[in-house]
C-alpha cells in the first residue's frame, strides 16, 4: 500500500489534530486516482505521490494562495 499523502496541518498522517487544508488532500488524492485510471505506471504515480507529499509539507497555506512563486520556492 502506498504511503498516505501527508499535508502539514491537516491531521492526515502528520500527528497534527488540526484540519486546516483538507481540500488539498482531496485534490491530490483525486489527481493520483486519475493518473492510475489513465493507466500511468505505478512508478509514475508513486513519483507524483512523493513530490506532492513534499509539497504538502512545504506549503501549509490555503490552496488559493498557491502561486508560481510558491512553486519556484519549492524547487529551489
Amino acid at each position: 500500500m502506498p504511503d498516505p499523502i501527508v499535508i502539514a496541518g491537516t491531521g492526515l498522517g502528520d500527528g497534527d489534530a488540526g484540519m486546516t487544508n483538507p481540500p488539498m488532500v482531496t485534490i491530490i488524492e483525486d489527481f493520483l486516482t486519475d493518473l492510475a485510471r489513465a493507466g500511468k505506471s505505478a512508478h509514475t504515480v508513486r513519483a507524483y505521490r512523493g513530490d506532492l507529499r513534499d509539497f504538502g509539507r512545504f506549503f501549509t497555506g490555503p490552496i488559493e494562495r498557491i502561486t508560481a512563486g510558491v512553486l519556484r520556492a519549492l524547487s529551489s
